[in-house]
């Protein structure tokens, strides 16, 4: 079945997608990764934008939100280099791009560590220099 031009919504494990995506090249793919911070800790809805361009100027673009344990899972027609921009308040977005072209039906990014942003609303972050004890001196 070649798709020309598709729009549908995607809903699994608590999880709104919107995909939209015209190819003929592009392979159906589960898309996965965990968002955390530097510390490992998951990231509760990031948003998560996949845009793709194929050989032919084709394109797919994906929206999603990460889970409560930072899971990020959801379905696209991949071709091409694709770019994952993965926000969330508080931290650096990051972008994250791979080649489509030798993967199978899943797609696992792995762990997408985001670190965290000293702009934006509310946020303090103060520079920390750690104090060294010096040697008590004799009376």
């Amino acid at each position: 079945m070649t798709l020309k031009s598709c729009c549908f919504v995607f809903a699994a494990a608590g999880l709104a997608i919107a995909l939209s995506a015209s190819a003929s090249d592009a392979k159906p793919t589960t898309v996965t990764a965990i968002i955390t911070d530097e510390a490992d800790s998951p990231i509760q809805d990031a948003v998560v934008g996949l845009t793709c361009t194929g050989k032919r100027k084709t394109s797919a673009s994906v929206t999603a939100k990460s889970a409560a344990n930072g899971r990020l899972e959801f379905a696209a027609a991949l071709s091409g280099v694709c770019n994952l921009n993965v926000a969330a308040p508080g931290f650096t977005p990051t972008l994250v791009g791979f080649d489509t072209s030798h993967h199978g039906p899943v797609m696992d990014l792995g762990k997408v560590r985001l670190k965290i942003s000293c702009s934006g609303p509310g946020v303090i972050c103060d520079q920390v220099t750690p104090k060294t004890r010096t040697s008590e001196t004799k009376r």
